[in-house]
């Protein structure tokens, strides 16, 4: 009896043409909802994966037609987009002239970075990705970063900070120079102690 591709563990390989906002977010709905390995090849033209025509403005006043409240882009987490704006309401403060709710009605460069964030977070070797820490160690940890992305702000150009694509370029840069070689090093650090 012939293997069904269902039942092998090799992976299957699925290609999305267009890596725009719809583009990426059926990539992440099938790497969240992977029951075995993907290969997820996304073809995008512009450099970066996820804003497409509809997010591509950095102008805030480029608002989406639905309410926060009203908007998300997992039909079993209606609140998944609430939940973001409010995690990363202070990297977000820039952009909103009042205190976001569920009957704001935000620019579309924020719905591509809710987007965007849960591809990084979802894409890579492990398909499926949970949070299981608990509550305090995620206190733990957002202080820590409060303190650390406090230390990158002082370091930063400030002329590249003044749109989304110029954070996340600068955020970038930063981690990967700064923050994960430091990470690495302790992992492997840790798992020479354990030999």
């Amino acid at each position: 009896m012939k293997a069904n591709s269902f039942t092998t563990h090799t992976p299957t390989t699925i290609v999305i043409v267009g890596g725009g906002f719809s583009g990426s977010l059926v990539a992440t709905h099938l790497l969240k909802t992977a029951s075995q390995p993907l290969i997820i090849k996304l073809i995008e033209r512009s450099p970066q994966i996820g804003k497409g025509i509809a997010y591509s403005t950095d102008t805030n006043c480029h608002l989406l037609n639905v309410s926060a409240g009203n908007m998300s882009a997992f039909a079993h987490d209606p609140g998944h987009l609430m939940r973001w704006l409010q995690y990363n309401h202070n990297e977000l403060a820039a952009f909103f002239s009042e205190e976001v709710n569920a009957s704001s009605f935000i620019p579309g460069s924020i719905q591509f970075w809710n987007i965007y964030h849960f591809w990084e977070n979802v894409k890579g070797n492990n398909p499926v990705r949970s949070l299981t820490m608990n509550q305090e160690k995620q206190e733990r940890i957002k202080a820590c970063l409060q303190e650390l992305s406090t230390l990158l702000y002082e370091e930063a150009d400030k002329s590249k900070l003044t749109d989304l694509e110029g954070i996340e370029k600068t955020v970038r840069s930063q981690i990967l120079e700064l923050v994960s070689p430091e990470i690495a090093l302790f992992l492997s650090n840790k798992k020479l102690e354990q030999k």
